[in-house]
């Protein structure tokens, strides 16, 4: 009883941390742009005063140069601290449930986070894409190309969750999980029906922070399918144990 609060303490751990990141780089991105969008009046007068005076050099080194800062902070803030954020925050968290469970050491689970991260990213930005398309009409995957991915990255968590539980080799890994798929597909449908569902959780309590509307009720589901999702992962270690 007592390592399963431990499990869910971490997983909440990590799903507020989560919440928080995305609140976080919401807010800095948008206060960047906001500086931004102040600076436009007084630099297209600038523009204007340099063009009379036949600058146009000048006038590009000092637009580009007031531009160039706030969207090398986006980019940094997007690309470098959102991912090493949340690699590090599933690294904490999730290798604490890891540990919680396994005699794993901290190497091994710092190997196969990254493999759990890509998937979640991988994963992220095509869910995103296809929630674009079908509500704007703007994206890039078709439906059959989200399903591809979606079916790939749960094959590969499913090899990871082998690789997390036995220290195997590649191929030994690969034979063990065909071997034990038939006895455990159903437990692994329903862990990753609730790992989504925990998902769509994060993306609404990251909605609600925003709005102040249902963030009890959205955290309290959150904290349910939580707890369901660990029961889940607990069943799956002990069956492919």
């Amino acid at each position: 009883m007592k390592k399963h609060i431990k499990i869910n303490s971490y997983t909440l751990g990590l799903v507020l941390g989560l919440v928080g990141i995305l609140y976080l780089v919401r807010f800095f991105a948008a206060k960047w742009l906001v500086a931004l969008k102040d600076s436009i009046p007084e630099l297209m007068q600038m523009q204007q005063e340099l063009l009379s005076s036949n600058l146009t050099a000048q006038i590009n080194g000092t637009i580009v140069e007031q531009t160039t800062k706030y969207t090398y902070y986006s980019l940094g803030l997007y690309f470098v601290l959102l991912p090493l954020g949340i690699y590090f925050l599933i690294l904490i968290f999730e290798g604490s449930a890891w540990k919680e469970l396994l005699n794993i050491s901290w190497k091994r689970i710092a190997l196969l986070s990254i493999i759990n991260f890509v998937c979640l990213a991988i994963f992220s930005l095509a869910f995103l894409d296809i929630i674009s398309l079908l509500f704007f009409g703007i994206g890039y995957l078709s439906i059959w190309m989200f399903v591809i991915i979606s079916l790939v990255v749960a094959i590969i968590i499913y090899f990871n969750l082998i690789a997390f539980i036995k220290k195997y080799n590649l191929r030994n890994v690969l034979v063990y999980g065909l071997n034990k798929l038939n006895k455990i597909w159903y437990w692994y449908l329903l862990f990753l029906i609730c790992i989504f569902i925990v998902f769509l959780f994060i993306l609404l309590l990251h909605v609600s922070v925003e709005t102040g509307s249902s963030f009890l009720i959205v955290g309290l589901l959150t904290l349910l399918f939580v707890i369901l999702m660990n029961m889940l992962r607990i069943k799956l270690f002990k069956v492919l144990s």
